[in-house]
C-alpha cells in the first residue's frame, strides 16, 4: 500500500519538473526570438525610472528599486545569450568565436559583480532610509570591498589584464545576432551563417575582438591595475579620516586615477582593443571629479559664480528653466555615492 501511494507522488513530481523545464525552454526561445523588442523596452523603461519627477520626492527608493529590478533583468536576458553562444554547436561557434565569452571559472565571478552593479544604489538607498550616516557608509564600504575582491579573483584568474568594464559583453551589438535568433527556432541556420558570413563588414568584426592574451603580465602592469582596483577603498578611507568635503579626500582620489591611467596611456600600443576601449571609459569617468566635494561646491555653489550664471543665463530666454531642471537632477544624484563613484 505504502508502494502504490508513493508512485503516485513521485510521478507528479516528475510532470512538475518537466513542466518547468519545458516553460523555461520556451522562455528563453522567447526572448532569443524578440531580442531586439525586449532590448528597447529595457531601455525605454529604464530611461523612464531614471528621470521621472518622482525621483525629486518621497518616492526615489521605489524608483531606484525598480530601476535596479529592470536592469537585473537585462541582465539576465544578456546572460541568456551568453549562454546560448556558449552552448551552440561548432558552425554557429565558427561565427562568434570572436567575442569575448566568460570562461566557465570567471563565469561566476563575472555574474556577481554585474548584479551587485544593479543593485548597489538601491543597497546605498535602504541603508540610508535604515540605519544612521555612519551605518550607510559602512555598507557602501562593505559594497566596495567585495567588488575589490572579485575583482582581484578575475585579475589571478586572468593573469594580470586589465580589468574591463563589460565583463559580459553586449551581445546585443552584435552582427551574428540574428543568425543567433535563427539557431533558436531554425534548425538548418548553421548552414545559412556559412553562406553569409563573408558579408560582415571586417572592421564590424575587429570591434568584437577580444585578444585576451594568456600572457603574464609584468609586475608594474599588475601593481598599477592592483591600484586601480583599490581607488574605492582608498577614496572611501580619506573621507571617514577628512571628511567628504575635503580637499585632501578629493585630490587622494585623483592623484590615483591620474597615476593609474598615466601608466596605461604610456602602453596604450601595448593594449589589446577591449582594453583600449576601458581606458578611454576610464579617462571619461574622470568628469565626476567635477560633481564632488568640495570642487562641485567651490565652483557651482559659490556666490561669484551664481551671480556670473544668473547675469549670463537672463540674456537667453528658456535656457535658465531648462539648466535649473537638470542642476536639480545633478543635485539629486550628487547625494548618492554610487552615481559618481566612477566603480
Amino acid at each position: 500500500l505504502v508502494m502504490e501511494t508513493e508512485a503516485p507522488v513521485s510521478s507528479k513530481n516528475n510532470d512538475a519538473g518537466t513542466s518547468k523545464t519545458t516553460l523555461w525552454q520556451t522562455y528563453e526561445k522567447w526572448v532569443l526570438k524578440n531580442i531586439d523588442t525586449i532590448g528597447d523596452i529595457e531601455n525605454g523603461l529604464k530611461m523612464l525610472l531614471f528621470f521621472l519627477p518622482g525621483r525629486l520626492r518621497d518616492s526615489e527608493f521605489k524608483l531606484e528599486l525598480a530601476y535596479s529590478a529592470c536592469a537585473a533583468l537585462a541582465l539576465h536576458h544578456d546572460l541568456i545569450l551568453m549562454e546560448h553562444i556558449r552552448n551552440e554547436k561548432s558552425a554557429l561557434r565558427a561565427v562568434t568565436k570572436d567575442l569575448s565569452i566568460p570562461t566557465s571559472e570567471n563565469a561566476p565571478y563575472v555574474k556577481l559583480l554585474a548584479f551587485i552593479r544593479c543593485v548597489e544604489v538601491s543597497c546605498e538607498l535602504f541603508a540610508r532610509q535604515i540605519f544612521s550616516k555612519k551605518g550607510k557608509w559602512r555598507i557602501v564600504f562593505g559594497i566596495e570591498f567585495i567588488k575589490c575582491v572579485i575583482k582581484f579573483a578575475l585579475l589571478f584568474k586572468n593573469r594580470g589584464r586589465m580589468s574591463v568594464m563589460d565583463y559580459i559583453p553586449n551581445y546585443r551589438q552584435h552582427p551574428a545576432l540574428k543568425f543567433l535568433i535563427q539557431s533558436a527556432s531554425d534548425p538548418k541556420s548553421p548552414n545559412v551563417i556559412r553562406q553569409r558570413r563573408r558579408k560582415v563588414s571586417p572592421k564590424v568584426w575587429d570591434r568584437f575582438k577580444s585578444n585576451t592574451g594568456t600572457a603574464d603580465q609584468s609586475q608594474t602592469h599588475i601593481i598599477v591595475e592592483s591600484i586601480a582596483i583599490l581607488r574605492p577603498l582608498i577614496y572611501l578611507s580619506a573621507i571617514s579620516r577628512f571628511g567628504g568635503k575635503s580637499w585632501k579626500s578629493w585630490w587622494i582620489s585623483f592623484a590615483v586615477d591620474v597615476y593609474t591611467l598615466s601608466n596605461y596611456i604610456r602602453q596604450f600600443r601595448h593594449l589589446n582593443v577591449k582594453e583600449q576601449d576601458e581606458l578611454r571609459r576610464r579617462m571619461s569617468l574622470l568628469a565626476f571629479y567635477l560633481l564632488r566635494s568640495p570642487f562641485y561646491d567651490s565652483i557651482f555653489r559659490n556666490k561669484m559664480c551664481i551671480k556670473m550664471f544668473d547675469a549670463t543665463l537672463g540674456l537667453i530666454p528658456g535656457v535658465r528653466n531648462i539648466l535649473e531642471a537638470i542642476g536639480a537632477y545633478i543635485e539629486l544624484y550628487r547625494k548618492h555615492y554610487f552615481y559618481i563613484a566612477g566603480t
